[in-house]
């Protein structure tokens, strides 16, 4: 009967002990998590947002739009790919937007500075330079979260900015002022095209002065069928191809003037290729001052 009580309280003991790591290991998890969340501004997570509302009331020297006063661009996740639908359409650079959400989703407040929103105007944020709204879901329905960016602080490297979570003054890293300081073009896919060289069944190329050439793929290989036909080397074709769908693009001219337009009546170089499911592209490019310039259908 003493072995029996023996073996229950021992068990009893084990089990209480187990409990009491239990609790230790869940407070221990609970505490961490606290703490990582503690002072973070934002009630999301990058993966959650689901549109981009950035405004920039007042472009810094330098910047694309310096000239232009203030602008506001939108980009929306369109299934697992990132658009600019204000002021253009066009792709955007999906690892761009992801660190920029990721910075603010993971960002933390170092103090408040004021309370009450009669001290915004003494901190730059009653008319913020720059405005960042993002729309995020949760529990299944859209919700909108926004963070002004106000003036740096006179002393050290710290920025005032206010959140729409409420109407205090808060004071965090610099950080946040630079890593959120993005132009439309920082946030554009500057891919040329999406097009591989694995994609094409034909090519030709004419450069202004200098007879052209036409390539097609047979049996799986690049054969010149254009001005003459032969063999030709296929791996050079592929690196051709590689390198041209390969360029990015260091400035975008959504409304370019007439004398760039003008320019391009007589380009220097025209590529035009068929995918292999028939669709048709043609690229022009020119050399003017300096600069290569290229038009894309």
């Amino acid at each position: 009967m003493k072995q029996y009580r023996t073996i229950v309280i021992l068990l009893g003991v084990l089990l209480i002990l187990g409990g009491i790591a239990t609790w230790d290991e869940w407070m221990t998890e609970k505490e961490a998590s606290e703490e990582e969340a503690k002072n973070k501004i934002a009630p999301f997570a990058a993966s959650d947002v689901t549109k981009i509302t950035y405004v920039n009331r007042k472009p810094a020297s330098g910047e694309e739009n310096e000239d232009q006063g203030p602008t506001t661009f939108e980009i929306e996740k369109q299934g697992e790919d990132w658009q600019i639908i204000r002021p253009v359409t066009a792709k955007a650079d999906d690892e761009t937007v992801l660190s920029f959400l990721t910075t603010i989703a993971d960002y933390k407040y170092e103090r408040v500075a004021k309370e009450g929103q009669s001290s915004w105007a003494e901190f730059g944020l009653q008319e913020p330079a720059k405005e960042i709204t993002l729309t995020f879901q949760k529990d299944g329905s859209p919700q909108t979260f926004s963070v002004a960016i106000g003036e740096k602080a006179a002393v050290g490297y710290s920025v005032y900015f206010r959140t729409s979570s409420s109407e205090s003054v808060l004071m965090g890293s610099q950080y946040l002022l630079v890593s959120t300081a993005k132009t439309l073009h920082d946030f554009r896919d500057k891919r040329l095209t999406y097009t591989t060289q694995n994609d094409i069944a034909s090519f030709s190329y004419q450069r202004k002065g200098v007879e052209g050439f036409r390539l097609e793929r047979q049996d799986g290989k690049f054969q010149l069928v254009s001005p003459q036909t032969f063999d030709t080397d296929h791996n050079a074709a592929m690196d051709f191809l590689g390198d041209v769908f390969g360029i990015k693009v260091t400035e975008y001219f959504d409304d370019p003037k007439p004398e760039l337009q003008k320019l391009f009546q007589d380009p220097g170089i025209t590529l035009t290729w068929t995918t292999k499911t028939g669709e048709s592209s043609q690229l022009q490019m020119l050399y003017d001052e300096g600069k290569y310039y290229a038009s894309f259908n």
